[in-house]
C-alpha cells in the first residue's frame, strides 16, 4: 500500500511541478484543469529528461565532486527547457548547458545564495525537532508541519525561483543572439 501511495504521490508531484513551471513562466491562458491535463502530456518526456540529467550529474560525481557540481549547474534547467520551450531529451540538456554558458559563476552563486536561504528557513524546524526528539507526539507534529510548509511554500518558491532564473537566462541568450546577428548584418564601410 505504501508503494502504491508513493507512486501516485510521485506522479502527482511531477504533474503539479510541470503545471507550476508553466504558470510561473507567465502562461496564464489555461484553467487549472487544463494545466493539469496538458501537463500529463509532458509526463514521460519530463521523466526522460530527468533521467538523462541525473545520469549526467552522477557521471560527473563519479569523476569527482567538481565535475558533478559543474554538470549539476549546466543541466539544472533541462526540465524548464522541456516544459517552457519544448526541448526534448538530450536537446533539453544541451539547451540548459547553452543558457548557463557564459553565466556559470552567476548561476552558481545564485544557487549557493538560494541554498543558504532555504537552509536558514529550515533551522527552526530542525531545532524544534531536536528539542522534542524524546517526545514522539510533538516530534510528529513538528515533522508534519515541516512537510506542510515544504509543500505549500518551499516547493512552489523553489519552482518559481528556478523558472525565473531560466527565463532570465533565456532572455540573455536571445539578447546575445540578436546583438550578434545585428552586428554581423551591419554593412562594412
Amino acid at each position: 500500500l505504501a508503494i502504491i501511495f508513493g507512486l501516485i504521490s510521485s506522479i502527482l508531484g511531477i504533474v503539479l511541478n510541470i503545471s507550476m513551471i508553466r504558470i510561473f513562466s507567465g502562461d496564464a491562458s489555461l484553467s487549472v484543469g487544463q494545466y493539469l491535463k496538458s501537463s500529463i502530456k509532458k509526463f514521460w518526456p519530463y521523466i526522460w529528461v530527468s533521467i538523462l540529467e541525473g545520469l549526467a550529474v552522477i557521471g560527473g560525481l563519479i569523476l569527482l565532486i567538481v565535475p558533478g557540481i559543474i554538470f549539476l549547474i549546466w543541466f539544472s534547467f533541462s526540465v524548464y527547457a522541456l516544459v517552457i520551450e519544448d526541448y526534448r531529451g538530450r536537446a533539453a540538456l544541451s539547451r540548459s548547458k547553452s543558457l548557463v554558458k557564459g553565466n556559470f559563476k552567476k548561476v552558481l552563486w545564485r544557487f549557493v545564495f538560494f541554498g543558504i536561504i532555504i537552509f536558514l528557513v529550515y533551522i527552526p524546524f530542525w531545532v524544534l525537532a531536536y528539542l522534542f526528539k524524546n517526545n514522539p507526539p510533538i516530534a510528529g507534529v513538528i515533522n508534519l508541519l515541516e512537510q506542510v510548509f515544504n509543500y505549500l511554500f518551499i516547493w512552489p518558491f523553489c519552482t518559481a525561483y528556478m523558472t525565473g532564473l531560466f527565463l532570465n537566462l533565456s532572455a540573455l541568450a536571445r539578447n546575445r543572439t540578436s546583438i550578434t546577428n545585428s552586428a554581423s548584418s551591419r554593412p562594412v564601410r
